[in-house]
Parts: C-alpha cells; sequence; structure tokens
C-alpha cells in the first residue's frame, strides 16, 4: 500500500521548478516566423493573419475582401519572443536573452515553451530541429 493518499493513476503534485518533460524537446527546436509581421509604435509585434486559410476561400474570398487579414498583436515578452524566431537560435539559447532581459519571470522557459508551441500549431511560426548549425 503506497504511503500517500494519492490514487495510483493520479500524477504527483509538481513543485515549482518542475516542468513537463516536453519543454526540453521543444525549446531544442529553432523557430522561423511564417506570417506577415509589422512592429507597432510601442515596439510590439503585431502579426498580420488571413481572414481564410483554406486554398478554396484563400483563392474566392480574400481577393473580394476590403481586409483580407486580421492583426494579432503580442504582449512584450511575446514580441520579444518572435523578434528573437531567426531560425538560427534555439529555444533555449532565446529563453538565456529573455530571461536576461526580463530578469526572473516566473517560469519564463515553461510560457516560452507554450507560447512557442502555440504559435506552431497555428501556423504562425515553422520549427525545425534544433542540431544544424
Amino acid at each position: 500500500m503506497p504511503d500517500d493518499d494519492r490514487a495510483p493513476d493520479e500524477e504527483p503534485p509538481r513543485t515549482a521548478d518542475a516542468v513537463p518533460g516536453w519543454v526540453g524537446a521543444l525549446l531544442s527546436s529553432r523557430f522561423a516566423p511564417q506570417r506577415a509581421f509589422q512592429h507597432t509604435p510601442d515596439g510590439r509585434v503585431a502579426l498580420q493573419v488571413p481572414r481564410f486559410d483554406g486554398p478554396i476561400l484563400r483563392r474566392w474570398l480574400l481577393p473580394r475582401l476590403r481586409r483580407p487579414n486580421f492583426s494579432i498583436t503580442l504582449d512584450e515578452l511575446g514580441s520579444a519572443a518572435w523578434d528573437l524566431c531567426d531560425d538560427r537560435r534555439t529555444g533555449e539559447e532565446m529563453a538565456a536573452i529573455l530571461s536576461r532581459r526580463f530578469g526572473d519571470a516566473p517560469d519564463l522557459r515553461l510560457r516560452l515553451a507554450m507560447f512557442l508551441r502555440i504559435l506552431v500549431a497555428q501556423g504562425h511560426l515553422a520549427a525545425r530541429p534544433g542540431t544544424e548549425p
């Protein structure tokens, strides 16, 4: 019988320093922008995203729209991370640069990994293995 009161399939509680295993794998990758973007006057990044991504809608509807793109404005940390996505730096290198810039922001590595994972999943960034020079 286990010494604690957890169910057998329940995860052990995480400490503040523990991060999920996927974080290290993701941060070993390199990232490159896949969308057009602009810098706003206050220094933030605004991604330009097409209203329709499908090939049929893109071909038939986008040319007829007055504003075929919408804009996603990133916060200060997101904008700094986006500017570091140049297909040369790994996520770990980006995390080190961001930690120097933003100090001891809580869970910076985890926040960066979650941010990058979302942007890759939505097609805003491309990720490739970081072992290549």
